[in-house]
């Protein structure tokens, strides 16, 4: 849930949303929320609570003024365990709203879009996930898997399409196989997901960085990574990919401030 508001919150550009990277390691709560606050850079804090029995989910959400330790947004949802990913839109537009962020129908219409509908795609995204993130060839290889499955129980499901793209993508890098191997059926994976959604930032970014590295196409990975940062101009990653773009032709006076942005995020 955290992960997911954070992506919604990152397609909002009037928004600086700190990456799930940064906000994991304080989930034990030894802090006090000022302190948190504090420690990423935050005027504000989302806390909250989530309680899972059976078919049913009890989420707690509060929105938090850290330096005046005043709530500016409180909501309980208990709802089916199949309503969260409307629960999460509705967290994210809610936010937005005690923020006084203004969102234009563009930005709204990709905060509303859900990703999946079936509950089981989802978990096995978000297991695919969280193995992916380890960046190791096990992990790498077992992420694709569960990606797989994935789309399997749901074809439509753009985000699954793209990570498992940026999966084969990561393990040609990392020298992990062969790229001819897999860099095809990176293409494959990441075309279908700009034909499913074509507004989905992660996708254009990944996209753009394959282009980078297995074409050395340097204005098509410019492209791809510029329209990745328009869709989701919250993301450190899209910020990141697009610094490496630029350093790698020398344009260094751009690719600093996107560095250095990747870092604040």
């Amino acid at each position: 849930i955290t992960e997911d508001v954070i992506a919604h919150l990152s397609k909002i550009r009037a928004l600086k949303v700190i990456s799930r990277n940064s906000v994991m390691s304080f989930k034990a709560r030894q802090k006090s929320l000022k302190e948190i606050g504090g420690a990423l850079g935050a005027a504000t804090v989302l806390d909250g609570t989530v309680r899972h029995a059976g078919d049913r989910v009890r989420i707690v959400a509060t929105l938090v003024d850290v330096e005046g330790d005043r709530q500016l947004w409180a909501e309980t949802y208990d709802r089916q365990v199949t309503d969260i990913f409307a629960i999460q839109t509705d967290v994210a537009l809610r936010i937005a709203a005690s923020l006084r962020a203004e969102l234009s129908p563009d930005e709204l219409g990709r905060v509303r879009s859900e990703a999946t509908k079936d509950i089981q795609a989802y978990r096995l995204f978000l297991q695919g996930r969280r193995l992916f993130l380890q960046y190791t060839t096990e992990g790498l290889e077992r992420a694709v898997g569960y990606f797989e499955r994935a789309i399997a129980r749901d074809p439509n499901f753009a985000m699954a399409f793209t990570l498992l793209a940026m999966a084969y993508i990561e393990l040609a890098e990392q020298g992990l196989t062969v790229p001819a191997a897999v860099y095809g059926r990176a293409a494959e994976a990441v075309a279908r997901a700009l034909e499913l959604d074509p507004e989905l930032g992660d996708a254009h970014g990944t996209a753009g960085y394959l282009k980078m590295v297995r074409e050395f196409d340097w204005p098509g990975a410019e492209a791809g990574l510029k329209r990745a940062l328009e869709l989701s101009p919250g993301s450190a990653y899209v910020h990141d990919l697009l610094a490496r773009a630029c350093w790698a032709i020398e344009r260094y006076d751009e690719a600093l401030p996107l560095a250095r942005r990747a870092q604040e995020l």
